[in-house]
């Protein structure tokens, strides 16, 4: 709603949101959980006034409480794409940490930026996504990796369409390599 530029229905959402946090935590200290890292950033910024709400993106909540009891298989290496939100969350590290759980190389685009899909712009407006994602797609194009992964799907969808890879949610790739 809100990167589209409709304050209206971002403030019926906002509400509709915040209404139900309240109802179901009853002013509890609660961590919410969220596996997109443009929603963890999103409900962070919405809840930032509700100090007994915790919003916690599942890159970080897994590399906290998760990624220590885990016994992985490594692969040798895998393409990663921080998210714009992983950046501003200054998560970024969270993410790399699982990625160097999963593989011995972790390759990030010298020429690394955002995707541009932007929620579901790149769908409508694929050109977009290219020309954004041009230098670090043939970075990735030159290369054979493992897997390639990030934290949010619609990132996920526009660095497939752009380097003819699947990427992958890095929790997808994870619970893959993880033996038991």
């Amino acid at each position: 709603w809100k990167s589209k530029g409709y304050a209206s229905g971002y403030e019926v959402m906002s509400k509709a949101v915040t209404d139900s946090l309240a109802k179901v935590t009853k002013g509890e200290q609660v961590t919410i959980v969220t596996d997109a890292s443009s929603c963890s950033g999103g409900l962070t910024e919405l809840l930032a006034s509700q100090p007994h709400l915790r919003v916690v993106d599942s890159i970080q909540y897994v590399e906290e409480n998760i990624l220590s009891k885990l016994s992985i298989t490594k692969v040798r290496s895998v393409a990663l794409h921080p998210t714009c939100s992983t950046t501003s969350m200054g998560i970024n590290s969270s993410l790399t940490n699982l990625a160097k759980a999963i593989a011995d190389e972790v390759f990030i685009p010298e020429n690394w930026g955002c995707c541009a899909f932007a929620g579901d712009r790149g769908l409508t407006f694929p050109e977009l996504t290219a020309s954004a994602t041009q230098e670090q797609a043939n970075e990735i194009k030159a290369r054979e990796d493992s897997f390639h992964i990030s934290a949010n799907r619609t990132c996920e969808i526009g660095m497939s369409k752009a380097t003819g890879k699947k990427y992958r949610h890095i929790l997808e790739v994870l619970e893959d390599m993880a033996t038991s």
